[in-house]
C-alpha cells in the first residue's frame, strides 16, 4: 500500500530531520572525536581551481604580512 507524499508531509518529514539533528548535537561529541596535529601545526595551504581553470594556492601577502592578507599564487 503505497501514500502519497504531499507538500504538508513533505514539510513535516523535513522539519522533522531538522529537529533530530539539532537535538543530536549534544551528542555527536561522543561519536567524533576531536582532531589534533601530531606536534605542532607547521602550515596550513589552501589550494584550488581558479575560475579559468588553472590551479592557483592561496598565502599571505609578503608586503602587508602584519595585516595578514590572503592572496592566491599565480
Amino acid at each position: 500500500m503505497e501514500t502519497e507524499l504531499t507538500t504538508p508531509k513533505a514539510i513535516l518529514i523535513g522539519l522533522s530531520f531538522m529537529a533530530v539533528a539539532i537535538a543530536s548535537i549534544p551528542y555527536s561529541k561522543s561519536v567524533i572525536g576531536k582532531a589534533h596535529a601530531q606536534n605542532s601545526v607547521q602550515r596550513v595551504q589552501i589550494c584550488g581551481y581558479s575560475y579559468d581553470n588553472k590551479f592557483t594556492c592561496v598565502g599571505v601577502n609578503p608586503v602587508n604580512e602584519w595585516y595578514g592578507q590572503l592572496v592566491t599564487s599565480k
